[in-house]
């Protein structure tokens, strides 16, 4: 789950791409938090949050800048973001956007470049929007599928592999690169980014709970497209049975967070 996917899934399903954003929000603000902090989130700071969401962790560097930092959240759906005192809203999140032309002590896009164009280039251009020593902070899926780990449900793991492979195809129809989080780190280096490191991140998740309602919610709203990639329709009802099961045991998809830092002038 993408821009590039999560806007087809605002345009059919206004309130299913509410729910999609809580739920990535449980599944992955955890280890994103984690990865900030190691990036280092400076007092007084100004940060910027690409692909703001919900604006969870946009909140969460607002509480960590103090009382004179700053941080500019943008996104596709900024009316969905999550007041707060130290958070400014603007609502735009592409190459266009004239915050590239300020300085920030972090920048952060999650689930964003892998679904834009010119991604290489946007590294560069981000790059530049950072101080000295400061630094860029760029998460994505990566193209390796979660998979059911246990379920009594029959065929569970192939109804999941097939569901997977369509969502794959929809994404890559639409502009979006799964295998961008291997050149990531590269990109980052031919921008002049150093101390360029790159952490991965899966978890388990039981039926019912955030990790499943999200692939479980895509495929609802996603229904059409996903027959034109390819799922049969006997697939994507079996889904509901695999992912709402409690006794079923999913790994959710892995994400590749990669930071790398401005060099001081």
């Amino acid at each position: 789950m993408t821009a590039v996917a999560l806007r087809q899934v605002f345009d059919s399903d206004e309130e299913g791409g509410r729910r999609v954003l809580d739920y990535l929000s449980t599944v992955l603000d955890g280890f994103t938090c984690d990865r900030l902090g190691r990036a280092g989130v400076a007092w007084g700071g100004r940060c910027w949050e690409v692909g703001a969401g919900n604006g969870s962790v946009a909140g969460w560097l607002g509480d960590r800048i103090g009382p004179t930092g700053e941080v500019i959240a943008t996104g596709l759906c900024p009316d969905l973001v999550r007041s707060h005192p130290r958070v400014t809203v603007i609502g735009r999140n592409d190459e266009r956007d004239p915050l590239l032309g300020g300085v920030f002590d972090l920048v952060h896009a999650r689930l964003v470049f892998a679904g834009w164009p010119q991604r290489w280039e946007l590294v560069h251009r981000y790059a530049r929007a950072l101080a000295p020593g400061r630094p860029l902070v760029i998460e994505d899926w990566g193209r390796c599928s979660g998979l059911v780990l246990s379920s009594p449900v029959p065929d569970a793991a192939g109804v999941y592999c097939r569901f997977r492979s369509a969502l794959a195809e929809v994404f890559t129809q639409a502009g979006g690169d799964l295998y961008w989080v291997t050149h990531t780190a590269a990109a980052m280096a031919d921008a002049g980014l150093v101390e360029v490191d790159t952490a991965v991140h899966a978890q388990s998740w039981r039926g019912g709970t955030a990790g499943y309602l999200l692939p479980l919610t895509v495929a609802r709203t996603l229904r059409g497209p996903l027959l034109e990639a390819g799922v049969d329709s006997d697939d994507l009802d079996a889904l509901a049975e695999v992912l709402t099961h409690p006794e079923t045991v999913l790994l959710g998809d892995t994400v590749f967070s990669t930071i790398g830092r401005r060099q001081h002038t």
